[in-house]
């Protein structure tokens, strides 16, 4: 794993991409700290933040947005090296920004949602299940003024999508 400096756009995409590429390896390394109860192995509390940590981590939807975000750092970072570089002319900072700008209005489309769709299932082996369908749907009690029919739930793809386009959205501005 690589610490992430807070200000380099190629440390951030070094480390994300260092975890889309170790995903499975540090699922099966916290398995094995959680599962380690030797007198030489480790300790309960190192066992439990373990189990945790791959509790969150290991579920599709953390799958898809590593996915994600390594492809967006990825090209935020090919294009920072590109402006930083020292035979730059202006065409090539127009360029490179209005690559930039396509890109992020392409990850909107829904053949790049089925794309991180897809590299997300290789990520989980295959494994299409949205954490809010694990568990039951709560169910809001209504107050007198209120309908069911104003009420949007949205679960498992759809909810991934919003999400999807917020994460633009946080780009955009």
């Amino acid at each position: 794993m690589k610490r992430v400096s807070g200000t380099r756009w190629s440390s951030q995409y070094n480390a994300c991409s260092a975890f889309t590429r170790s995903f499975k390896e540090l699922m099966q390394l916290l398995n094995h700290i959680e599962n380690n109860e030797s007198k030489k192995g480790e300790k309960g509390e190192n066992r439990r933040k373990a189990a945790g940590l791959r509790k969150n981590l290991n579920t599709f939807e953390s799958a898809f947005m590593t996915v994600l975000w390594t492809r967006i750092l990825e090209q935020f970072d090919k294009t920072n090296l590109h402006l930083q570089a020292v035979g730059t002319n202006l065409k090539g900072v127009v360029d490179s920004y209005q690559s930039l700008i396509n890109f992020v209005t392409e990850l909107r489309t829904d053949e790049m949602f089925e794309e991180f769709i897809n590299e997300a299932k290789k990520l989980t082996e295959g494994d299409e299940v949205y954490e809010d369908e694990r568990v039951r749907k709560l169910v809001r009690t209504l107050r007198c003024d209120e309908s069911k029919g104003d009420e949007v739930f949205l679960r498992g793809r759809q909810k991934l999508k919003v999400c999807l386009l917020c994460c633009i959205r946080y780009i955009e501005n």
